[in-house]
């Protein structure tokens, strides 16, 4: 009998460190809302966000943080609500989830600093992980003072809000005296949710996962393991493809892998997942740095200007000696689709119309090889009026035009 009891103390305990608590973070953006969750600017605000089971998992949510970008601290008075919801997004004010389907989770103060905010829920709610989750809430301090915080655009009418002076807006139907001070939007405020899974066989998603060593065609990508993990899956896809279409690259214990036959200046997508019943995956992009090319060379038709990520456009004068000081830009040249001239073909092309046009196009780097080879460089270059009517013009005393390598 005491054996038995020890090997089932020994699966619950087994179960309970594999579905061990961890946190989701919702967004990763660094713009700013005032709106949600609160709009301090007012005496009172009541906000809902929608966020959707592909975004979180289905568990016990005992802490919710919020960022703010404020650098004074602020002591505000709310109550949080949550609730499970099959609405995927807010059509108008009036499209809220009513307060009989949610759970308040939290009243009391908080105050809030500069940074991450985490606030730990007085009754923990439990979230089914099939349903959208909508968290509500009510700012009832009385005061006010500008905040913010930081933000990201979600895909859909995420976000419902309601703010006003002197008079507090009620839950249960929330308006406002003023049709200015409620309304829905997009900008969903960056949110940490502290969840403890109820899936069996849950494993969270490799933390820390990050690129270094990168060239244009191999970069190194590492992470930090959890301890219940032996071992993990690596997908790669390149930014315009789906995950559907993404690469199984290899499948290892290790927690560092070296990405071998990669192309130069092209975005990438790299997947980790840990191998369990029910993983979480962690994803880190970069883009591969322009290879140096080799002579000969194709003839670039300059079908748009820069040719490619690996082109550039620099401002700043030429001096007579030492280096140019050149500061990037995204004016001068261009791309010029109908011919300047008869047969010219697409070109690129700067209007030289003030003393202030001191632009350089700057092609990749090649290799000219140890110099044994000659080498050349092969180009038209047509000066004309605007609005050319054939003939040359004639440059003015402060042109210049030079080839540098």
């Amino acid at each position: 009998m005491k054996k038995q009891l020890f090997f089932l103390m020994a699966i619950i305990f087994a179960i309970q460190g594999f579905t061990q608590q961890g946190e989701i973070t919702i967004g990763n953006g660094t713009s700013t809302t005032s709106y949600v969750p609160m709009y301090c600017n007012y005496d009172y605000s009541y906000s809902q966000t929608i966020y959707t089971s592909s975004e979180i998992i289905g568990g016990t949510i005992s802490q919710i943080a919020y960022y703010m970008t404020s650098s004074t601290s602020r002591t505000e008075v709310i109550d949080i609500y949550a609730g499970n919801t099959t609405k995927n997004s807010f059509s108008s004010t009036t499209d809220y989830v009513p307060l009989s389907s949610l759970t308040q989770v939290y009243s009391g103060s908080c105050t809030f600093v500069q940074g991450w905010n985490y606030i730990t829920l007085t009754t923990p709610f439990i979230y089914n992980g099939t349903d959208n989750l909508v968290i509500a809430v009510d700012k009832n301090t009385g005061g006010y003072s500008s905040r913010s915080w930081q933000s990201h655009t979600a895909s859909f009418t995420s976000c419902m809000y309601f703010y006003q002076d002197n008079t507090n807006i009620d839950p249960n139907s929330p308006t406002t005296t003023s049709s200015y001070n409620r309304g829905t939007n997009s900008e969903r405020p960056n949110t940490k949710f502290v969840i403890t899974p109820s899936a069996p066989g849950f494993c969270w998603a490799p933390n820390n996962l990050g690129y270094s060593d990168l060239t244009s065609n191999s970069a190194k990508i590492s992470w930090i393991s959890d301890i219940n993990i032996s071992s993990y899956t690596i997908s790669l896809k390149t930014i315009d493809q789906t995950w559907e279409q993404a690469t199984l690259i290899a499948t290892l214990s290790d927690t560092s892998y070296i990405l071998t036959n990669l192309l130069p200046d092209i975005s990438y997508d790299v997947k980790v997942t840990p191998v369990c019943t029910t993983p979480l995956s962690s994803i880190v992009s970069f883009t591969t740095p322009c290879a140096t090319l080799s002579v000969p060379t194709i003839t670039e038709e300059f079908n748009s200007v820069p040719p490619s990520r690996c082109w550039d456009r620099k401002s700043g004068l030429l001096p007579a000696t030492g280096p140019a000081t050149l500061s990037s830009t995204t004016s001068g040249w261009s791309s010029h689709l109908t011919p300047i001239m008869p047969n010219a073909g697409n070109h690129a092309y700067i209007n030289i119309w003030s003393t202030g046009a001191k632009y350089w196009l700057i092609t990749p780097s090649y290799d000219l090889g140890d110099g044994t080879s000659p080498a050349q460089i092969e180009f038209d270059a047509i000066l004309s009026t605007y609005t050319p009517s054939g003939a040359p013009s004639t440059a003015g005393v402060d042109d210049k035009f030079a080839v540098v390598v």
